[in-house]
């Protein structure tokens, strides 16, 4: 229906991803932030807040970044099915096997390796959302593309 209304393809494919990855990201944020909170009331604080707040940060960003992804395959993609079981297999398994090598620092799953190690250098990130970045952008063209195409068809 918005397509038929005039809106274009990839405004529609954006605002779409924004609006899920913001939904399924603030709760995150606010959860995680939330339960730290009440954790410190009756437990002993290991873990300073700045820490647990930036990692609550970067945990929100991951959440979203999924999302999109999983919105973007679900448009390249044929059967949405095959996009949510790709990202589904990736963010489960890749984050664990990974860790296993020197490299697995680089990947944009270790945003979430990173928020499991409640970890505190914010610089080990800096190439893992570089690298995420550029993954939602080329995707976000191959989507887009994909929409003109369904345009065209119609």
């Amino acid at each position: 229906m918005p397509i038929n209304a005039g809106i274009n393809g990839n405004i529609l494919l954006a605002a779409k991803c924004i609006v899920y990855s913001a939904g399924m990201a603030l709760p995150v944020f606010v959860v995680m932030n939330l339960y730290y909170y009440a954790a410190s009331l009756y437990l002993d604080i290991n873990i300073p807040w700045s820490v647990a707040f930036v990692n609550s940060i970067v945990l929100a960003f991951s959440i979203a970044c999924i999302v999109a992804i999983t919105i973007m395959l679900s448009i390249i993609y044929k059967h949405s099915i095959i996009a949510a079981l790709s990202v589904i297999i990736i963010v489960s398994t890749a984050p664990d096997i990974l860790t296993m090598f020197s490299f697995g620092k680089w990947f944009p799953t270790y945003l979430l390796t990173f928020t499991y190690n409640a970890e505190k250098e914010i610089t080990l990130i800096i190439v893992p959302v570089l690298i995420m970045s550029l993954i939602l952008v080329s995707l976000y063209i191959l989507a887009g593309r994909k929409c003109r195409n369904i345009e065209i068809t119609r």
